[in-house]
């Protein structure tokens, strides 16, 4: 058993770093920063962890504070060492708690492997690190040959590859840490799109399915970007790679919906009413979406007559 600890290969700031303004809202300060508190309270207990930072408002109240006397402070407050622990949530991108514990491969058709991956979490259902397979490829170094991402707090899984793992990794691109880069990845892809820098923003979304091909919201925003470039063939094949591969409550609802709108654009009326049927027979009314397949429908069904 050996415990992994990963690093972000892609430029990266660490927490105490973070600049300009803007970025001081992104995932890696809202986000980390809640999973630094809790895992402190891990190490120190919950009542341990409302005493320090009691005293901390107490000390500083009225004046300015920042991290160094927060980390001071438990130091001298505490008989624990938490020095590695800081430094390792607050001068580096890692998200130490993740460990690899268990993988194996079982040989079961011809050209057919199973390859059994069991994770432990020491995190409250934070289990999205990527998890890598790889195959020796020429030269001796390592190829990824298939990029996944088990669902939250998942504790083991099967996938199965037409080829023989020999390298199990987390998180191989050092890109997503444990979720916090994707949402901000996906957030700035979506800000491009709706900014009208529609070639940046597909080059973003493209990134992110290279790493990620069965993320539906990725597939979804790549949809609206081809969407609004005027490409509605294209659009109307990632919302349907949306429905299928699923993600939030609102997929593949407003997926079929959006494909739906592309079709009718395309003249593929038939196939755009079974997908307005398929929302109210099958989809989650959220976001008003039986709403809306309702009214297409009928504007669907008043062109017919005209």
């Amino acid at each position: 058993e050996r415990r992994l600890y990963f690093e972000s290969k892609v430029e990266d700031t660490p927490i105490v770093q973070v600049r300009p303004m803007q970025n001081v809202l992104s995932g890696e300060v809202y986000r980390k920063g809640a999973l630094i508190f809790n895992e402190m309270t891990r190490w120190l207990g919950e009542k341990e962890v409302w005493r320090i930072l009691a005293e901390y408002l107490r000390e500083r109240e009225g004046g300015y504070a920042n991290l160094s006397d927060f980390t001071e402070l438990v130091r001298r407050e505490t008989s624990t060492d938490m020095s590695e622990f800081f430094h390792q949530y607050l001068e580096t991108t890692n998200l130490p708690w993740i460990d690899l514990v268990r993988w194996r491969c079982v040989e079961g058709e011809p050209g057919s492997w199973s390859t059994e991956v069991r994770l432990r979490n020491r995190g409250s259902g934070f289990g999205l690190a990527p998890v890598g397979l790889c195959e020796r490829a020429e030269g001796g170094k390592w190829r990824i040959r298939n990029l996944f991402v088990p669902a939250a707090c998942e504790k083991s899984f099967t996938i199965r590859t037409a080829f023989r793992p020999a390298l199990c990794i987390l998180d191989p691109e050092g890109t997503f840490l444990n979720g916090l880069r994707r949402a901000s990845f996906l957030n700035r892809a979506k800000q491009l799109r709706q900014k009208g820098k529609t070639e940046e923003a597909r080059k973003e979304y493209e990134r992110l399915l290279d790493l990620l091909p069965r993320d539906g919201e990725v597939w979804y925003g790549l949809g609206r970007t081809e969407e609004r470039a005027g490409d509605l063939s294209r659009a109307a094949e990632c919302y349907a790679k949306a429905a299928e591969t699923g993600g939030p409550s609102w997929l593949p609802t407003w997926a079929w919906l959006r494909e739906a709108e592309c079709l009718v654009r395309l003249g593929k009326i038939e196939r755009a009413q079974s997908l307005l049927r398929k929302v109210l027979s099958e989809g989650r009314d959220i976001y008003g979406a039986h709403r809306q397949a309702r009214e297409d429908l009928e504007k669907l069904e008043k062109r017919k007559k005209e």
